[in-house]
């Protein structure tokens, strides 16, 4: 009898437990959310220039510089203001392959930086999710989130935020692009005015042998 109520004792206690760390994990995915959207609120006053290198085999191939901005609906917008290549071109029907090549190289990179960015912007509901099945741990002032199938089947995510902010420090991410699989590594800054932004990026794809290096630069209020 004493074995059985011991059991009832300890599944109880267990099953408060789990049920407390729920309730912190849903008000930490609250606080991140509130966190995030007033930063948003703050980085869409801003336009910036987004330099974008592309190396293949340890050799830069393209040199991109583009202006980044948020349209009056809140989506992020971006143009072209130049774009260099250190590939010889070549003539005829090859240097028609080439150019394809390249545009192809140039849709791939601006589709991974795409969806890296889809990670970074996340919804209420999607932290609301993320915190509930996610591991997470909080320790030396920093949050620590390692989850999967966020936004596609078979992704992972690694966010690190600072808990006196709840604003990025880091995300990893490992996933799919155009049927090629990629990571992407973002470091973040925070300007004078408390605003964080995502500053540098790396990402790796193996299939393609192909390094990209991101840095976002000239941050400037609009008017």
């Amino acid at each position: 009898m004493k074995k059985i109520v011991t059991i009832l004792v300890i599944s109880l206690i267990s099953a408060s437990i789990s049920s407390l760390i729920a309730q912190d994990n849903t008000q930490l995915g609250l606080d991140i959310a509130k966190a995030q959207e007033e930063n948003r609120k703050q980085l869409i006053s801003y336009s910036w220039q987004r330099s974008v290198k592309a190396f293949s085999n340890g050799e830069e191939k393209n040199h991109s510089l583009v202006k980044v901005w948020f349209n009056t609906e809140g989506k992020m917008e971006s143009s072209v203001l130049s774009s260099e290549s250190s590939v010889k071109q070549q003539r005829g029907v090859r240097g028609r392959a080439q150019q394809n090549a390249g545009e192809d190289m140039l849709g791939l990179i601006e589709n991974t930086l795409n969806l890296s960015i889809k990670y970074v912007f996340l919804s209420k509901g999607y932290w609301i999710d993320l915190l509930d099945v996610a591991e997470v741990k909080v320790e030396d002032g920093v949050v620590k989130i390692d989850a999967k199938d966020l936004l596609a089947k078979g992704d992972e995510v690694h966010y690190i935020i600072d808990s006196s902010t709840n604003l990025f420090t880091s995300i990893k991410i490992s996933s799919v692009v155009d049927g090629k699989p990629f990571t992407s590594s973002i470091d973040f800054k925070t300007m004078s005015d408390g605003t964080n932004h995502p500053s540098h990026t790396e990402i790796m794809l193996p299939s393609e042998s192909l390094n990209i290096v991101a840095e976002n630069i000239d941050y400037v209020k609009q008017q």
